[in-house]
């Protein structure tokens, strides 16, 4: 086994927090062309000349879907790891930004944002949200225990 304090867990969920958020703009930058709010925001990254534009079924999932639903799932990620140890100010944050995530794709319909409202969109973001509280469930229950000393004075999680 091997011992993970509450530190090295909020570590370990800011570490996926941005490995996904790297993803999903990765995706942007090589799935989508150059007229998306990073290059104002970022001028000094250089433009992709290089965008993969076939039209199927897998890459417009990729293209168009996906990112949003890593957005979330980083999101989602980072506010486990600031508020690992106070679980009810976590889920008012945590449903508040789901919220938000789909309130914004629905303002899409309205013209409220730019965008377009896509109910793939919505089930993508769904389907992450999904998975993540899972994988979160998973690996809390088999660390219940430990996981209570953790919250209460910085103990250790075990891992197997």
């Amino acid at each position: 086994m091997i011992m993970i304090n509450c530190r090295e867990m909020k570590r370990i969920y800011l570490f996926f927090s941005f490995l996904t958020i790297s993803i999903g703009f990765l995706l942007y930058y090589f799935f989508r062309n150059d007229n998306f709010l990073i290059y104002e925001w970022f001028p000094f990254i250089s433009k992709n000349n290089y965008v993969i534009t076939d039209s199927h079924v897998i890459l417009n999932i990729v293209r168009f879907n996906i990112p949003d639903g890593i957005w979330l799932f980083s999101g989602i990620l980072f506010l486990r790891a600031i508020w690992m140890d106070k679980y009810k100010v976590f889920l008012m944050y945590y449903i508040s930004f789901i919220l938000f995530a789909f309130l914004f794709e629905f303002l899409q319909v309205l013209e409220f944002v730019n965008g377009t409202f896509d109910v793939f969109d919505l089930i993508t973001m769904a389907l992450l949200t999904l998975l993540e509280g899972i994988a979160n469930k998973i690996f809390v229950t088999r660390r219940r225990t430990c996981l209570k000393e953790c919250l209460g004075t910085g103990s250790q999680f075990l891992v197997s």
